[in-house]
């Protein structure tokens, strides 16, 4: 991600990083990958959780930190050090790093940082030009800030697993942690853009990044129909995509366009031809079809 012959664009920021499991570690990593120096801090004597996930050693001891292929993938290309929270010894080791550190990265549960004496107000008193970023599910403050939260809470609290799913079955969730990744990224596009103030002002600022914001701004359409209709419109499963299919009630079907509606006409393909053994099957006849001057509406799907 450099210039040939350049720099990378981080090089010569120190990170602190005091987060585990996906959204902080991503957040951490990418500024890792644009050349800050980041130090991830795990807490003794098990470390980030997420090192008992994925592909571990066979012989790894029981109750062992582990470095497993989770771990490597949201962690790589940082330095890393234990420290016992609960110490106050180890508690004064982190606040003299953070001292001397450009950007913090947490995501402790609301009010845990302000608890152990490292609230943003306390910090910015050691280093005024200190950026803080907090993660968290819901944000540090209102109803849902103390409750935890990991990405499939957030798809429910979001409605995203009410838009996935057989209409007359069950909500379905993303089986990928979207969510949880996403937050990294806007939390390392924070970081940065509070870098960038930094630079002009000399001013540290906290920033924070959610896993519910993160899920809200991913709906790209919803919210325009409930801004549009209110509690006209309802939100409903709409199974499985495609438009070669005709057993699906998602699946995407011609539709008549009035004269006054915009419309497009997709031609057949010149000798598109379905050539394999499932042209004959039933739920793929309908395929055949969809692209012979067929008119459909535009927007469609939206």
């Amino acid at each position: 991600m450099t210039t040939s012959g350049t720099l990378p664009m981080l090089s010569g920021l120190k990170i602190i990083d005091v987060t585990q499991f996906v959204a902080g570690p991503t957040a951490s990593r990418i500024l890792a990958e644009l050349g800050a120096d980041v130090i991830k801090v795990e807490l003794a004597p098990y470390g980030d959780r997420s090192r008992v996930q994925g592909v571990k050693p066979k012989d790894a001891p029981e109750n062992a930190a582990p470095h497993s292929t989770y771990f490597f993938q949201h962690n790589h290309s940082k330095r890393g050090i234990a420290l016992d929270f609960k110490n106050e010894r180890a508690r004064e080791i982190l606040k003299g790093m953070i001292a001397k550190a450009d950007v913090l990265v947490e995501n402790f549960s609301p009010g845990v940082m302000a608890r152990a004496g490292m609230s943003y107000e306390d910090l910015k008193m050691l280093s005024p030009r200190l950026v803080m970023c907090s993660i968290s599910f819901a944000g540090q403050t209102g109803d849902l800030s103390e409750k935890p939260g990991y990405d499939y809470i957030g798809q429910a609290y979001a409605g995203v697993t009410g838009m996935i799913g057989e209409a007359d079955g069950s909500p379905a969730m993303v089986t990928m942690a979207i969510g949880d990744v996403s937050t990294g990224i806007s939390a390392a596009l924070a970081i940065v853009t509070a870098l960038f103030h930094r630079e002009r002002t000399g001013e540290g600022q906290l920033v924070e990044s959610t896993l519910l914001d993160t899920y809200f701004h991913m709906h790209e359409a919803s919210i325009p129909r409930v801004s549009k209709l209110g509690k006209g419109y309802v939100q409903k499963r709409t199974g499985w995509l495609s438009a070669a299919s005709s057993d699906s009630q998602a699946a995407v079907r011609p539709v008549a366009a009035s004269q006054s509606e915009s419309s497009v006409v997709l031609p057949n393909p010149a000798g598109a031809e379905m050539r394999n053994s499932t042209a004959s099957a039933p739920r793929f006849r309908r395929s055949r079809s969809l692209g012979r001057g067929t008119t459909w509406r535009r927007g469609l799907g939206t």
